[in-house]
């Protein structure tokens, strides 16, 4: 939507106002809910947790081997 920019829109022009500066502009990219998804928990389940190891060197893969 344009809403008018009071003070510096030319009279019978639609102005779109300028967005706000973000003063904490790196928040975006490095807050918290980025930082959840990257480094907490659910990735490290993912790579190293319970699935993967038993994957790799669970009993079906042994059966498999040595049964």
């Amino acid at each position: 939507m344009a809403y008018p920019d009071a003070g510096t829109c030319p009279p019978g022009m639609v102005c779109i106002p300028e967005i706000p500066t973000d003063p904490y502009p790196e928040s975006r990219f490095i807050g918290s809910d980025n930082d959840d998804t990257v480094n907490m928990g659910g990735g490290a389940d993912v790579a190293h947790g319970r699935g993967g190891n038993d994957a790799i060197k669970g009993g079906a893969n042994a059966d498999r081997l040595y049964g």
